[in-house]
């Protein structure tokens, strides 16, 4: 598919060269002609059917943009059900295992009770029950993309030790047009969530996610603990990062650029040891 495209570029490229050629030699000709030089006596007949390969030409070239088109979009539709297949088989191959895995757990859960290891039974069942969680990851909020970003996110998350308490109470109906911002503005969001988590504790590394939606908007609340001491007034400046390492910070200016595009709106407020990002856009915009 990829070298269908690249022909298809190359052959828009060839025809906007010669559509270029003939459209000077066309205005060329229009001036020669006020000033009476070069010119045949069949040059009207030429002049039509320079200016009928040039109208001809738009046609090809417009409908070559189409099709192009067309096939981006189906191997972005392509690329995102691979991914998705992927993640989906690597959760039930790690679901597959923890079948395979749970007998044994049930049989050192049994030995502890019968040996009346009481404490050792409590940390084993507790240990069991963060691996579950990290095994079966559930997405499923209305868009492929967002269930694919959603789930990923939340896996590298894990992957980190931070624990992720992911709520949605909404089905999203998103144009096809719209879903690339809406990604590029939770991807910023749990990025920043994720990176400040990592300076935290163990203990103290948390994640909310919350999708929501009334009859008029569909909202996103994401909330991560985190260290550091923020300047409200900084936090919408362009560069501004809560880490203090150079070359960071410009995900909440893409974060707000793209919000305003939807026509949405953001709201940064800091509660307690929670730093909460809430964007809201509305539902028509997205639909």
């Amino acid at each position: 598919m990829k070298n269908i495209s690249e022909k298809k570029y190359k052959r828009i490229i060839v025809y906007i060269i010669i559509q270029g050629t003939l459209l000077s030699l066309l205005i060329n000709n229009n001036f020669m002609k006020k000033l009476n030089y070069f010119q045949s006596k069949h040059m009207a007949l030429i002049e039509l059917v320079l200016g009928s390969i040039i109208f001809i030409m738009n046609i090809f070239i417009i409908f070559i943009i189409k099709d192009l088109y067309i096939t981006w979009k189906k191997e972005e539709e392509h690329n995102m059900n691979r991914m998705k297949y992927n993640f989906i088989k690597d959760e039930n191959r790690r679901y597959i295992k923890h079948k395979h895995d749970i007998k044994n757990h049930m049989l050192v859960m049994g030995k502890l009770l019968e040996d009346k290891e009481y404490d050792k039974l409590n940390n084993y069942i507790g240990n069991y029950k963060r691996e579950i969680d990290n095994i079966l990851i559930t997405v499923d909020v209305g868009s492929k993309e967002l269930d694919v970003l959603i789930y990923s996110k939340i896996r590298e998350a894990k992957g980190l030790n931070i624990e992720v308490e992911f709520k949605n109470r909404t089905y999203i109906n998103c144009n096809g047009n719209k879903i690339i911002d809406l990604v590029s503005i939770l991807s910023n969001i749990l990025d920043n969530a994720i990176d400040a988590c990592k300076d935290m504790g163990k203990e103290e590394r948390k994640i909310y996610i919350d999708m929501e939606s009334n009859p008029l908007d569909y909202i996103f609340i994401i909330k991560n603990r985190y260290h550091n001491n923020i300047i409200m007034d900084e936090i919408h400046e362009e560069g501004f990062s809560t880490k203090e390492s150079e070359g960071r910070g410009y995900g909440i200016s893409i974060i707000k650029e793209r919000v305003e595009k939807l026509e949405g709106s953001l709201e940064i407020c800091i509660h307690k040891d929670y730093f909460q990002v809430e964007v809201r856009i509305p539902r028509f915009v997205m639909e």
